[in-house]
């Protein structure tokens, strides 16, 4: 396909309604006019004989959102089937790396290595960009593909009228729980709110949290405008995406220094920029309910920077990363020498369940009725996921 031609991009995500799947439908809304774009699940092609072969034929770019689903893909290739991600016109493969998770030479065994069949491999963010530039056993991320907001979704929202400082938090505070509370809601976030309520100031914690008082999408707009000052106390970030969804709608942000918040912040707010303790997130959020000011100047600063959140600003760089991802192929060697590496145990069990309907079942329905059981055997025996 001419290098000028409009492409036919796939973005692979891991659930309908997750992060990764709004990262692929808005992507899809911002393309350049003429590329076709599609936002494809994991339960769309795997353990579905035939359809990641047909994917591929369909499309000159395929993206994995969620890296570690590029070996599900390859392993979901019959042999028959393998010669579509072969010669010259093989369509190009790129992964985007959006935490901090799996990337240790052990971890990258034990699910397999998504950066060895890759075209083009970018980050979310600066500090995974360094974080995987200065470890010898990973890739030099080429691109910074930072997530963006729609605009027309986050309007921007006046102040709310004084009253007690109403503190939000959005997100999953089960996300990776055997890590202990990397998302900071109940180690950070609510002992600081307690100390604050103890000194008798006046402080109300709002939740999104998708594990205990979930809101469906259509709801954050309201969530945001609702609230006075966002709160992330995370331990590690992709982005975060409420962080952005906060400063579009004009609201006060107080946010640990993860993914692109630094990049993403005013004056006002990189002062806002806390260490991970109970003590600095009180203290700010102290600050704030004494200071309404503070709060509402803060607000107005990150209403100014909206522009620079658009998904529609991200697009040129995605466009960047494409690009070299086409420019980036061989005729597929990269792909044949994970297909012919020596596979672990685990590994072939992927590969089994990847083109066995019959068997991803019987997997499925063994880990319903023993949850946690295989994975807690993989771990003991160092087989895979």
């Amino acid at each position: 396909m001419a290098a000028d031609r409009p492409l036919r991009i796939a973005l692979f995500h891991d659930v309908d309604g997750w992060a990764l799947h709004n990262v692929a439908r808005n992507v899809a809304r911002v393309a350049d006019e003429g590329h076709v774009v599609a936002s494809i699940a994991h339960a769309e092609w795997f353990a579905r004989p035939g359809r990641a072969a047909g994917i591929a034929r369909a499309h000159d770019v395929l993206v994995f959102l969620w890296r570690f689903h590029l070996p599900h893909f390859l392993d979901a290739l019959r042999r028959s089937e393998r010669g579509v991600m072969a010669g010259p016109d093989r369509p190009a493969v790129a992964t985007v790396i959006y935490d901090h998770l799996w990337h240790e030479p052990a971890d990258l065994l034990r699910h397999g290595d998504p950066f060895a069949p890759s075209d083009a491999v970018a980050a979310a963010s600066g500090t995974l960009e360094r974080l995987y530039a200065a470890a010898p056993h990973l890739p030099a991320p080429g691109h910074r593909l930072p997530d963006g907001v729609d605009l027309a979704a986050f309007p921007p929202a006046p102040p709310n009228p004084d009253g007690p400082l109403r503190v939000g938090w959005a997100g999953n505070s089960a996300w990776h729980a055997d890590l202990g509370d990397p998302k900071g809601l109940q180690s950070i976030l609510r002992p600081a709110v307690e100390r604050l309520r103890a000194e008798g100031r006046a402080v109300e914690l709002m939740l999104a949290d998708a594990a205990t008082a979930p809101r469906a999408r259509a709801e954050m707009p309201g969530f945001f405008r609702e609230i006075d000052v966002l709160v992330c106390a995370s331990a590690m970030e992709g982005t975060p995406n409420p962080v952005l969804e906060a400063m579009a709608t004009g609201r006060a942000v107080v946010s640990t220094d993860v993914g692109i918040v630094r990049d993403m912040a005013g004056p006002l707010g990189q002062a806002m920029i806390v260490p991970r303790s109970v003590e600095a997130m009180a203290a700010a959020l102290g600050r704030l309910e004494a200071d309404r000011g503070l709060l509402r100047a803060m607000g107005a600063e990150n209403a100014e920077r909206r522009d620079g959140l658009s998904w529609e600003s991200r697009w040129p760089l995605w466009r960047r990363f494409l690009a070299d991802a086409r420019a980036g192929r061989d005729g597929g060697e990269r792909i044949a020498a994970f297909h012919a590496r020596p596979r672990r145990a685990a590994e072939h069990l992927r590969r089994l369940v990847a083109v066995n309907p019959a068997a991803a079942a019987l997997f499925r329905g063994a880990s319903a009725r023993l949850p946690g059981a295989l994975d807690r055997v993989r771990r003991l025996t160092g087989r895979g996921r």
